[in-house]
């Protein structure tokens, strides 16, 4: 045995890795969960925890294809070197987390609603989705298990299924993160999160970390805003993460034609009028709006933006969220904004006449709007306006620009 430490104290010492003993450590069961058994096992490595980055322990270094470990892993990891004699000990631990012989299903493993020692199991989903460039993260609760999806390039497709208890113990965990009601399960609520990424490895655990993405080339450290919405159902809560950028995309980022980019430069330098984008849900009508304000001259105009939710902050911008829950919405801000002297005013959406009737008379009456309106096409964006009580002529004078918008997926 003391020629096996040594040896596996040498390697170490020289690959800078930590050696372990098979028999006093064991896989974490939630860390098995995101991992199939006959890979891991093809790949001679053995995913043990994550504490702010995962742990993978190997028998033979020589035998293990990094490469390959990287593709599966997608994001920074460890490695420890297991004492020959015991790797088939810590093998047969592996396969009785992922038959659950070593986790009482009953309780969740020991883990509630809120617990904090689930943090580095949200660390790794937020991380893998940001790796991959989701948008979205689903968290469903089915009949005898949960399931995690993710939205890649406007496709929902399955990462992982884990047990209904861990289940429940991840969601809560958010909500607590995201300063919504663990104990409240019956109704809908959402909330709000900070998700900090780092270049090169995870913020450890204790703060919600992940990955920097390479669409931050010049930074070692950035951070996302994760919304949170959940949503009873049959069997139990699903919870949606929506991933958000804290600082908006610039117009070249956003792959639109140099035509397309000089139309909406020239059109928000006018004095005044009415840029409309009309689009599906979802389909990035916020981000081309934020994208569009960051040509302004900011510092010389007064720009106010009325949005719900609040999804990007904008330096020398006045912006403010909608809270219709105290009576805070379009209608109702309005003509208060109108009172303080805006020259650029971003409107996060037309819903109702009366937002509709102020949005036109402030493009007519000197001041530069920008809005929203959901709908298949130009033509019923125009339609919409005018069941909301816009007449034709007010909209032949107040309509500089209307923007069809839709989403292509960036991969075949």
């Amino acid at each position: 045995m003391l020629g096996v430490v040594v040896l596996s104290a040498a390697t170490c010492t020289k690959l800078g890795w930590a050696s372990i003993d098979g028999h006093q450590v064991a896989p974490d069961t939630l860390v098995m969960d995101f991992f199939d058994t006959e890979p891991v096992r093809q790949m001679k490595a053995v995913p043990l925890w994550y504490h702010g980055e995962l742990c993978w322990a190997v028998k033979d270094p020589l035998a293990v294809d990094m490469v390959n470990l990287r593709l599966l892993t997608h994001q920074p990891f460890s490695m420890a070197l297991v004492y020959s004699d015991t790797w088939q000990v810590l093998l047969e631990k592996m396969i009785s987390c992922r038959e659950g012989r070593g986790f009482d299903a009953s309780d969740g493993g020991g883990r509630v609603a809120g617990d904090a020692s689930m943090w580095p199991y949200c660390h790794l989903v937020l991380s893998e989705a940001c790796m991959q460039g989701c948008s979205d993260i689903h968290l469903v609760s089915e009949e005898n298990q949960g399931v995690v999806r993710f939205r890649q390039d406007g496709l929902l497709r399955q990462y992982v299924a884990i047990s209904s208890p861990r289940m429940r113990a991840m969601i809560g965990c958010l909500k607590h993160a995201g300063g919504m009601d663990v104990t409240e399960t019956r109704l809908p609520q959402g909330g709000r999160l900070q998700f900090c990424l780092r270049r090169r490895r995870v913020i450890g655990e204790g703060s919600l970390g992940g990955i920097l993405p390479d669409e931050f080339p010049n930074n070692t450290q950035a951070s996302l805003a994760v919304r949170l919405n959940t949503l009873p159902g049959a069997h139990g809560e699903t919870m949606l993460l929506r991933l958000l950028r804290n600082q908006p995309l610039s117009l070249d980022a956003l792959g639109i034609t140099r035509v397309q980019r000089q139309s909406l430069e020239l059109a928000v330098k006018q004095p005044q009028g009415l840029i409309v984008f009309v689009g599906p849900t979802g389909c990035g009508k916020s981000s081309t709006l934020h994208a569009l304000l960051m040509c302004c001259d900011r510092e010389q105009q007064h720009v106010v933006t009325l949005e719900d939710p609040l999804e990007a902050t904008l330096d020398h911008v006045h912006q403010v969220p909608m809270r219709p829950a105290i009576g805070l919405d379009f209608a109702e801000v309005l003509p208060h904004v109108l009172r303080s002297d805006p020259d650029i005013l971003m409107v996060g959406e037309v819903r109702d006449a009366k937002t509709a009737r102020l949005v036109l008379s402030a493009a007519q009456t000197g001041h530069l709007v920008l809005t929203t309106v959901h709908g298949a096409s130009m033509f019923s964006a125009l339609k919409r306006l005018q069941q909301l009580g816009g007449c034709c002529m007010a909209l032949s004078n107040a309509v500089n620009l209307l923007v069809e918008q839709r989403l292509l997926r960036s991969q075949p």
